[in-house]
């Protein structure tokens, strides 16, 4: 999550600086979901 944050708002370089937040959400949340459950 840090490694997005900072492509995207501080250096960016990558795909990620453009890609509408939406997008970044849809990708990133299995991973939020994975790391919460029970």
């Amino acid at each position: 999550m840090t490694g997005v944050v900072v492509d995207r708002y501080l250096l960016k370089l990558g795909a990620v600086a453009d890609a509408p937040a939406e997008d970044i959400l849809a990708l990133l949340r299995p991973c939020f979901e994975s790391l919460t459950r029970d």
